[in-house]
């Protein structure tokens, strides 16, 4: 569709349908975070929603949606997909079963989708003890799914980290991962 057609049919000026749909347009952090910002309240949702299908030998349910970016769509009619939700749940059925962490499924899928940058995510589940023992007042990723962001080209230190609880008390924790990166 042209920029034309744009300002005609719905009255976008070519000048904004031109910033938006250029894709070598260069997206500043603060854009990405401010996306993610304003889609926050819909991530922690997804995050509760998912967090359902958890399943846990001893009922510890967590939800994580990550707020993904990609430069280059596969076609420009696909210039929606450029910034994408990719939701994740805990797996560990039994006691000697290996553990899934909501981050690993929710990272997998956006790498598997060709998402380059992990702008944030929403995690979601009720406090315990971290591997150092620390009870914070909401439940942080672990050492396993710390590690594992260290590692990922697609996890960035600015990163942001929203953490809440499973029921919506509002209790919220928000830090880019540079902060958890050095907590271990």
């Amino acid at each position: 569709m042209s920029a034309n057609v744009w300002q005609v049919n719905y009255g976008i000026s070519p000048s904004i349908v031109e910033r938006v749909t250029n894709l070598d347009r260069f997206i500043s952090w603060n854009e990405h975070l401010d996306r993610f910002s304003r889609s926050l309240e819909y991530l922690l949702v997804r995050a509760r929603d998912i967090a359902e299908r958890a399943d846990s030998y001893r009922g510890f349910k967590v939800g994580c949606a990550m707020y993904a970016f990609r430069r280059y769509p596969e076609n420009r009619e696909l210039l929606g997909t450029r910034w994408k939700i990719f939701c994740g749940y805990n797996t560990k059925p039994t006691e000697d079963s290996l553990k899934i962490c909501s981050e690993h499924r929710a990272l997998a899928d956006a790498r598997q989708a060709g998402y380059t940058l992990i702008v944030g995510m929403a995690l979601v589940g009720s406090p315990q003890p971290d591997d150092a023992g620390i009870l914070h007042p909401t439940l942080h990723p672990c050492q396993v799914c710390v590690n594992m962001f260290r590692k990922a080209p697609e996890v960035k230190g600015r990163t942001a980290i929203v953490t809440a609880h499973l029921e919506e008390n509002g209790v919220m924790d928000y830090f880019p991962f540079s902060r958890l990166n050095r907590g271990f």
